[in-house]
């Protein structure tokens, strides 16, 4: 059975809407498709966060201590989310002049570009302080966290399996074809960068090779460690997408509502 896809759902539904003749009386006015459809889709986006923090299985208290860090990055960041905001309304108005440029099919003057260049400026700095804010509290998550819980949001799980596919492509490769292509692949992987070498790589590739099935079940995940540093993340980066998962700005209400259905169930 096909899974349902949600945001499949909803571009379906637009179209046909479309593509209804408004005479029917069966189609919405354009503006009230395009809150609809963004309403179904923020709703599906929401769902994928939310099946994403079920598969970290919080208890109780690791939500209730995840919450505090959330709502202590909110409160940390609030302040640029407000300038953000601020500089927006100023870039409006210069935007709409460079349009009505554009319509005119007039170049928009140097002093418009510069004003908008200079806002340009602004934003991108304003990024990077929210950034810096949002990256800041990594190190309480993984305080909070477990080891495996953080592997699945800071992109180190992906790597892991990423690892695992290698391996057993490896492994079931005929021996004709491994002793002709895998010397390739581990020169492609040594430009990686990841401080393995292509004889290294090539090692741990016939050392997964010469186990059995039952040898690799027992052995196997000491391989995919030796291997692992092709795929994972840089630390910097991990922390930055554990950081970043948890700074939706859904996050607190989706947090509050899991808590308050955990208090029903019991």
């Amino acid at each position: 059975m096909r899974a349902h896809n949600p945001a499949a759902a909803i571009l379906v539904l637009a179209m046909i809407m479309i593509a209804l003749p408004t005479t029917t009386g069966l189609c919405q006015a354009p503006d009230d498709l395009t809150v609809i459809a963004a309403k179904l889709d923020g709703l599906a986006d929401e769902m994928g966060l939310i099946e994403e923090l079920n598969a970290l299985q919080l208890s109780a208290q690791e939500i209730a201590a995840v919450l505090e860090i959330v709502e202590d990055v909110q409160a940390a960041t609030a302040p640029i989310i407000t300038a953000r905001v601020a500089i927006l309304e100023q870039l409006e108005p210069l935007l709409r002049s460079k349009r009505a440029a554009l319509i005119a099919d007039t170049q928009p003057t140097a002093d418009l570009l510069a004003q908008i260049a200079a806002i340009d400026d602004q934003l991108a700095d304003l990024d990077t302080r929210m950034d810096a804010a949002i990256v800041a509290s990594a190190p309480r998550y993984r305080d909070v966290l477990t080891d495996d819980q953080v592997a699945l949001v800071s992109g180190v799980e992906d790597a892991r399996r990423q690892v695992v596919m290698l391996i057993e492509v490896m492994r079931d490769m005929p021996a004709e074809k491994f002793n002709r292509e895998a010397p390739g692949w581990a020169r492609e992987l040594e430009q990686l960068e990841a401080g393995l070498s292509a004889q290294r790589i090539l090692d741990l590739f016939i050392a997964a090779r010469n186990l059995s099935a039952e040898e690799y079940q027992q052995q196997g995940g000491e391989i995919v460690k030796g291997l692992m540093a092709i795929y994972a993340p840089r630390p910097e980066v991990a922390d930055a997408m554990l950081a970043h998962f948890f700074a939706d700005s859904r996050m607190p209400a989706i947090l509050k509502d899991k808590q308050a259905a955990a208090a029903n169930a019991g």
